[in-house]
């Protein structure tokens, strides 16, 4: 594709940007979309700046720290194609090789959160309880004064709305 030269920048009076065709704002080599964006620092290239004065393809964004590979890095250094996933961390105690949750150390050894109840010492799951626990915060979320007791008191909350919608219709 043909990259534009400074002297057509004067000449037709676009944009300095790569594939940026629009006009030049008055007295200035950008158009007014591309008026407050850098050009890459490179002789004769005409890339926004994508970071420490240069455009993606001079080096602005790092490269994949795999040697055989030219992508952009992503997080960790590396390209999605390359990025390495994470490596579980064990227990730090000697001999044991389960998965660390706290402070280095797996349930059984420490590393556990502990119920919110008082005196219970049991791992916490959810919402800070431990399975023998977790139905109090249930309980107190739900006010059962709100719900009928049995279905004898749900019928009769319904009754009275029936006999109503039959005493207005009036037949005669």
């Amino acid at each position: 594709m043909h990259r534009k030269t400074i002297s057509e920048f004067a000449m037709n009076q676009f944009c300095v940007f790569s594939h940026c065709y629009e006009l030049c704002e008055l007295d200035n080599i950008k158009c007014s979309k591309h008026r407050t964006r850098c050009v890459c620092r490179v002789p004769l290239c005409t890339n926004i700046v994508f970071s420490r004065q240069l455009c993606v393809r001079h080096g602005g964004k790092r490269s994949c720290a795999d040697p055989d590979c030219g992508a952009n890095a992503r997080s960790g250094g590396f390209c999605s194609r390359h990025i390495q996933t994470k490596i579980p961390r064990f227990c730090s105690l000697e001999g044991c090789y389960k998965v660390a949750h706290q402070h280095g150390k797996c349930i059984s050894h420490g590393g556990r959160r502990q119920c919110q109840e008082k005196g219970c010492t049991t791992h916490a799951r959810k919402n800070g309880r431990c399975h023998r626990h977790r139905e109090k915060n249930l309980d107190e979320e739900i006010d059962y004064e709100f719900y009928p007791q049995d279905w004898e008191e749900i019928a009769s909350l319904c009754q009275p709305n029936i006999v109503m919608l039959e005493e207005s219709m009036d037949y005669e």
